[in-house]
């Protein structure tokens, strides 16, 4: 298996998109990619930190949302490489209000961000990807339950969009495929309450928060050669969260003995 800090092979000279890239797992994933030899377009609203982002990594500043953006991304890419032979669709927000208390203007920005952006930059970049080419986009575990808040909407949809661009482009060679994370040490984590957070971590199988390289080293291998028969899938990288369905507290007091 390989180790999250190492590169991936099959990545050398392959031209990857990456969104939401400033910082968590978004920075992870372009670390990784540019060591493993991509060349990383890296995308975000907000500027990274100085000196966070890698040599070589082309760093573009824009609003995932906005599709006069994307289209004009897709023909800079396609002047300076002719091609796009990956996408991460990793850009997200949240918001700290119920879904039914919350105003329509934040919810209609949470769309946008989270569910609507990766279908523009898949309409705009999908005429430059060829067979071969690998798009990966980013849910979460919320979407696997009926957590509170629009984030869960958001990442219910975008569950349904990649099955359909799984569809509409495996015809053409493209694979697409999804990724969900559980409790990750990122900022929307970090804006959670100690409540919540501890009870996160008390439904986790392994028992701790995950760092975004553990997401990172799973959306590289997606977007590799290695991964050239995966397609469709939904991968989960939560620390057993939900594979366990709920049994933990009967663990946890079996090994305690009570």
């Amino acid at each position: 298996m390989m180790d999250a800090s190492c590169p991936q092979p099959g990545l050398s000279g392959k031209v990857v998109v990456v969104t939401g890239a400033a910082n968590g797992q978004g920075a992870a994933e372009v670390d990784l990619l540019a060591r493993s030899g991509a060349h990383v377009v890296a995308l975000d609203i907000a500027e990274p930190e100085p000196g966070t982002v890698p040599d070589g990594v082309q760093f573009v500043r824009g609003d995932v949302s906005d599709l006069d953006q994307w289209q004009a991304l897709a023909k800079s890419l396609e002047q300076q490489y002719g091609r796009v032979d990956g996408l991460v669709n990793n850009a997200a927000i949240s918001t700290p209000r119920p879904l039914l208390t919350t105003p329509m203007n934040d919810y209609h920005r949470v769309m946008a961000i989270n569910m609507t952006a990766p279908l523009m930059s898949m309409r705009a970049l999908t005429p430059l990807m060829g067979a071969g080419s690998s798009i990966v986009n980013i849910g979460s575990v919320a979407s696997m339950g009926a957590n509170p808040g629009p984030y869960t909407v958001s990442k219910w949809g975008i569950r349904g969009l990649t099955r359909v661009a799984g569809l509409t482009y495996g015809t053409r060679g493209i694979r697409v495929n999804l990724v969900n994370p559980g409790l990750i040490d990122t900022k929307i984590v970090a804006g959670m309450n100690e409540t919540k957070r501890a009870a996160a971590i008390a439904l986790t199988t392994l028992g701790r928060i995950g760092q975004p390289r553990d997401v990172a080293s799973i959306v590289v291998f997606l977007l590799s050669d290695q991964a050239s028969y995966i397609s469709g899938a939904e991968i989960t990288v939560d620390g057993g969260r939900f594979g366990q369905s709920g049994a933990k507290p009967f663990a946890d007091a079996i090994k305690e003995g009570r």
